[in-house]
């Protein structure tokens, strides 16, 4: 049987791991943005990508865009 210590420090490191998948892939969603703008590619290109690379919705590939130009 785990003791309480264990539980919570497993139940931490969970939560951790998942903290940092998501500042990853959003580290990997502005540096697509900010490289394909000085590729000069069209904003609407780059929510075009963002919808297929990431599977967003369209509303939320905006917001990512305009998030990592800001």
């Amino acid at each position: 049987m785990v003791n309480a210590k264990e539980f919570w420090m497993k139940e931490g490191e969970k939560k951790g791991v998942k903290i940092g998948e998501k500042k990853g892939i959003q580290l990997g969603i502005d540096g697509m943005v900010m490289g394909l703008l000085k590729k000069n590619f069209s904003l609407e290109e780059v929510i075009e990508l963002l919808q297929e690379q990431f599977k967003l919705s369209r509303r939320e590939a905006m917001r990512q865009a305009k998030k990592a130009m800001a």
